[in-house]
Order: structure tokens, then C-alpha cells, then sequence
């Protein structure tokens, strides 16, 4: 990761189908050590913060990935499609899925589909993906296996 005259940018730019398939981002996983963050990432946007004064969470700012450490581990992994932050992760082709895409992929891998409102839900063991009435994506999280 750099920091050029724009600001922040990622050093290299990682596909949200590969984060889905393999379960982690750039090898880093749910449950690794809060210091392979830095060593898999490179340093973050800021330096990693508490969440509040009080709080036992860190956040680790990454573009479009927020990454959320406790107890000198990863606790989280959340991937924003929504903002307008340096993308670390993109979308790539899986941008132009529909909702119908993506419940058919969800249904051939085995996934969970829920639906409230006008947001779509799919999950696996591994990643949560959150969809509106277009397919469009939201957030992707990672969770622990």
C-alpha cells in the first residue's frame, strides 16, 4: 500500500471472486494473528485505532476493507462496495451479476439465501454477501471457518 499525492492507494488491487473462493484476502484469514496484518496487507490507510475508548476491537483501514482485530486476532473482515474509498478489493466481472446471478451461484455452491426488504443475503461457512433488489453489491464480510 502507498501513499502517493492523491492520498492513500493500494499497491495492488485483488479480485472479490478469489477473496470469495478462497475464503481470506491475499492470505489473510479469521484468526490469524493481528500482526500478519500489516505483514500481508502492507501499512494501512491510518494507523490501526480502537473502535471506541473503551472498546477491545482495532480497526485496520484498507481502502474499501476494514479489517477488525481483538486479542491479537483477526476478528473481521469487511470488504465496502458502497463507499467511495480506494478499492484494495474490486469487484471485477462479478459487478455485473444480477440478483439472478447471484442466487444461482449461491444455489449451486450450496448457499444460504435470505431476503428482507429489499436486501438479499447470501451465505457460506466462509463469507457473507449482502445484494439490493438489482444485485448490486453492498458489503462482503469474512468469517472464521
Amino acid at each position: 500500500m502507498s501513499v502517493g499525492e492523491g492520498g492513500w492507494q493500494p499497491r495492488c488491487r485483488i479480485e472479490l471472486a478469489e477473496v470469495l473462493r478462497e475464503g481470506r484476502l491475499a492470505g489473510l484469514e479469521i484468526g490469524a494473528p493481528a500482526d500478519q496484518v500489516e505483514a500481508t496487507l502492507g501499512p494501512p490507510q491510518a494507523p490501526a485505532a480502537k473502535l471506541s475508548k473503551r472498546s477491545k476491537l482495532w480497526s485496520w483501514l484498507y481502502g474499501n476493507v476494514t479489517v477488525l482485530t481483538a486479542a491479537r486476532r483477526v476478528e473481521a473482515i469487511e470488504i465496502d462496495f458502497e463507499g467511495q474509498q480506494p478499492a484494495l478489493v474490486e469487484a471485477g466481472a462479478l459487478a455485473e451479476w444480477s440478483l439472478d446471478d447471484w442466487r444461482a451461484h449461491a444455489q449451486r455452491e450450496g448457499w444460504t439465501i435470505a431476503s428482507r426488504d429489499e436486501i438479499t443475503t447470501l451465505e457460506s461457512p466462509r463469507a457473507r454477501v449482502s445484494l439490493d433488489a438489482d444485485g448490486q453489491l453492498h458489503v462482503v464480510g469474512l468469517r472464521g471457518r
